[in-house]
């Protein structure tokens, strides 16, 4: 796996020019890159749980496994921090937003999965373990400042 990301990064490098030419942004590269990363770290966290847990690897099977849902919910909740943190250090709102939005999506995980399925010990971990990254993260990283507008000059006749 580790030579697989060495080889994409290796690409990155020699195609960044050609991709830009083609009329991908950098933006765009960049959400695309994060947006498989997210996948890549969900199927490692899956895998992780089907070899250590013994959990069959079928999509009902991982669904209603208490470890996958709870790992997935202090997964998202650590990347949407670091998504937040990042963006609030380098005054980049739009990747804070994606990390609000991520930690939204766990708090929406949390009630909807989590807490029906779940037994009280993984519940209980999952919870109080995105809590203290919902306070951490409005400690560490408030919201940046909206970049400045350029006021269109009317011309005056």
């Amino acid at each position: 796996m580790l030579a697989l990301l060495l080889a994409l990064l290796q690409w990155w490098r020699r195609a960044g020019g050609w991709l830009l030419a083609q009329g991908l942004t950098a933006r765009h590269c960049f959400m695309l890159l994060g947006g498989s990363g997210f996948l890549w770290l969900n199927g490692m966290l899956a895998r992780t749980v089907h070899h250590w847990a013994g959990v069959a690897f079928m999509p009902d099977a991982l669904f209603g496994s208490q470890i996958l849902q709870a790992g997935l919910a202090m997964l998202w909740a650590l990347l949407g921090l670091v998504g937040m943190v990042v963006g609030h250090r380098r005054r980049y709102r739009l990747l804070w937003l994606a990390g609000a939005g991520l930690m939204g999506l766990v708090v929406v995980k949390l009630f909807l999965i989590d807490l029906s399925n779940t037994a009280t010990l993984a519940r209980i971990v999952a919870f109080l373990g995105v809590g203290a990254l919902l306070l951490l993260v409005g400690y560490l990283a408030p919201v940046p400042p909206r970049q400045p507008q350029l006021e269109s000059v009317e011309e005056q006749p």
